[in-house]
């Protein structure tokens, strides 16, 4: 296989860009969803940003050789001011918008007709309605979809983050998408993670041939905590790709069978065991 993974860091104000210039990472996400998303995430270890479709102006004019990527509101919280909400990140300099929480295709068939090919437009699958219409997703013009798998446990009042890993729903997810690029979860450093380590995680975003992920909030963390350089940290990741894109089907087999074992110990209450590396 040997693709290499597209992968995109959240701006997490001005410092956060000399990082990802440093890094070497593919594109920067401007998160300016917050629509209804305090209310829908009360209770859950998630996180909220501050930031503005405006932002994007200056992560445009100091990473000009990034892809400029904000996510939006979604339809579901704020309506049709989420289309104002594209065109202005669009104005500000961003290359591509994210729809979170889709429910209805013709949610997205708005957004395409509003933004006419200014930008490209990627989606969010995180709802049942959603999931109901991967098929004519994957039949849309669109740059690429995401499974949001935080907004995705809370539409199924489910109290595992990973579920729709252990229930195969991402893999069927998986195997609709052939014509946009794909992509689930989050990477660190290949030696961390947390409940998950991210050597299996990163084991099955090849087995699955995703096109992209992106760094876990984490990375910013992990960075300071290990004191790695932003370009060695990211060489790691890459490596660690590469090494899971070129193993063996058996080998493919043994890694998935590792992390259903975790998964599913994270969802009877346990903790996974300790990290393992990809198999040879």
């Amino acid at each position: 296989m040997g693709t290499m993974v597209d992968l995109h860091l959240f701006y997490n104000g001005p410092a956060s860009l000399d990082v990802a210039v440093a890094a070497g990472i593919d594109a920067i996400v401007v998160d300016c969803e917050q629509g209804g998303k305090r209310e829908r995430q009360h209770g859950y270890d998630t996180e909220i940003n501050i930031w503005r479709t405006r932002d994007c102006e200056q992560v445009r004019l100091r990473t000009p050789t990034l892809q400029v990527v904000c996510r939006i509101d979604g339809f579901r919280n704020v309506g049709l001011k989420a289309i104002d909400q594209a065109l202005e990140a669009v104005s500000a300099g961003a290359d591509e918008v994210i729809l979170p929480m889709v429910d209805r295709i013709d949610e997205v068939h708005r957004m395409l007709e509003a933004l006419a090919g200014r930008a490209a437009l990627g989606v969010m699958i995180e709802t049942e309605g959603a999931i109901a219409a991967v098929s004519e997703l994957n039949r849309l013009p669109l740059r690429r979809v995401f499974v949001g798998l935080n907004d995705l446990m809370i539409e199924r009042s489910s109290e595992n983050l990973f579920q729709p890993l252990l229930d195969g729903t991402v893999e069927m997810l998986r195997s609709r998408i052939k014509a946009i690029d794909f992509g689930f979860g989050g990477m660190t450093l290949p030696e961390l993670g947390s409940p998950v380590p991210c050597s299996l995680l990163i084991a099955e975003l090849a087995r699955m041939r995703c096109d992209f992920t992106f760094l876990r909030r984490s990375f910013y963390r992990d960075l300071a905590a290990t004191g790695l350089d932003p370009a060695e940290a990211v060489a790691r990741m890459r490596s660690a790709w590469e090494v899971a894109c070129n193993r063996s089907a058996e080998a493919m087999v043994a890694d998935h069978g590792k992390l259903q074992a975790a998964l599913a110990m994270i969802a009877a209450g346990g903790i996974p065991g300790a990290n393992q590396p990809p198999s040879q």
